[in-house]
């Protein structure tokens, strides 16, 4: 038999909900109100994985806050101190296009664009993956860049050493897409 919640849990969880639509990492401010809750979950905890934070409580009360039943499938490490979010290398394939979740969203898909770029060496195979998988493409390219750019960031960033060759892929993918004139 499950508790009733209490009307102050209710607030509390609507509370944690609204501070999470506003905890926006910097540089995702235009696309942020378009992504769903795990695309959200997977970028906000990359940002608070690239502040050093290493708690996996941390990343589950993020994915409470977002409203998504299990973060397990995002994370790489999940013992106590050393949990961190999987790079594109480390998604690879796994659990793509499986519908619901996270591996039927376009951030998914753009994580394995990056891992195909990575992998070939070139971002025209990304490209490709992206333009033969997402119908709207041409109308959510500049989306895309904004989310690229961002992954590109991340390997500048000290607590982000294993993002480094994903970071190049992403900053490649970006610049190809950016040249993209159909």
């Amino acid at each position: 038999m499950v508790a009733e919640k209490s009307r102050f849990e209710l607030v509390i969880e609507r509370g944690v909900r609204i501070a999470c639509d506003y905890l926006v990492p910097r540089g995702l401010e235009t696309v942020w109100r378009g992504l769903t809750a795990d695309e959200r979950l997977y970028l906000r905890a990359l940002d608070v994985e690239s502040r050093g934070e290493r708690s996996q409580g941390v990343y589950q009360e993020l994915a409470r806050g977002f409203g998504v039943r299990e973060v397990k499938p995002l994370l790489h490490a999940d013992k106590a101190n050393s949990t961190r979010v999987r790079t594109p290398g480390e998604f690879g394939r796994k659990d793509l296009d499986e519908g619901e979740g996270f591996g039927g969203t376009k951030v998914r898909q753009l994580l394995f664009a990056v891992h195909t770029t990575a992998v070939e060496e070139k971002p025209e195979a990304g490209m490709r993956f992206l333009k033969d998988e997402l119908a709207d493409y041409w109308s959510d390219r500049q989306r895309l860049i904004t989310i690229l750019d961002w992954f590109a960031n991340l390997g500048q960033v000290e607590a982000m050493s294993h993002w480094v060759a994903d970071s190049q892929a992403a900053r490649l993918l970006a610049g190809r897409l950016r040249s993209d004139h159909g």
